[in-house]
């Protein structure tokens, strides 16, 4: 018999497909707020990020500079849902990934309990998974090579995972330069 991590819970299923169609970090996960989401034009500010060592939100981003991530209609729904289930109300500073208390967002385990838990029902399995070094962040270098492999231009690719470098374009994009990316994102799960 296998034995399989917890079943997850929508959080942690949550988190990983916004981590797979958005390229963002677990700890910009954790770290977003409500305040970060504009519906309007389906972007997120990505302005700081979670310190789970510290266990309190840093004052900026990894790479020191904020971004807009634009985000597909999937991602949308999932973002309805859960500002929705919020226990801990609507207000511009509630964390998206509510964790125990209204201070702290959710416990980076149970993102990756998610993970291995839909990695297992497919096959993979803990050995399996090490050896080939599948992580949460792995869901960045799949959507960075979807990207490539997609053609989409290396500066947009840059400009939505917030990689920096000093060949990296600095332009903004709004959503109508970024469908091609969302059209692709969009295209890699259907939910209902």
């Amino acid at each position: 018999a296998t034995n399989h991590p917890a079943r997850p819970d929508y959080l942690g299923q949550a988190g990983n497909l916004i981590a797979c169609m958005t390229g963002l970090r677990l700890s910009e996960i954790q770290g977003l707020q409500h305040r970060d989401i504009d519906f309007q034009n389906r972007a997120i500010v990505i302005r700081r990020s979670w310190n789970n060592r510290l266990l309190c939100l840093n004052t900026e981003t990894k790479s020191g500079k904020e971004r807009t991530v634009f985000f597909s209609g999937i991602v949308e729904k999932v973002l309805h849902r859960l500002i929705d289930m919020n226990p801990y109300g609507q207000g511009g500073e509630c964390f998206v990934f509510f964790g125990g208390t209204a201070e702290a967002p959710k416990d980076p385990r149970g993102f990756s309990d998610s993970l291995f838990y839909a990695m297992e029902l497919i096959g993979i399995h803990e050995a399996e998974r090490k050896s080939r070094g599948i992580s949460f962040h792995s869901h960045r270098h799949f959507l960075n090579s979807l990207l490539v492999n997609s053609k989409i231009p290396l500066h947009k690719i840059q400009a939505l995972v917030g990689h920096s470098d000093n060949k990296m374009t600095e332009r903004y994009y709004h959503a109508d330069d970024m469908q091609d990316v969302l059209q692709i994102t969009d295209n890699i799960f259907q939910i209902n």
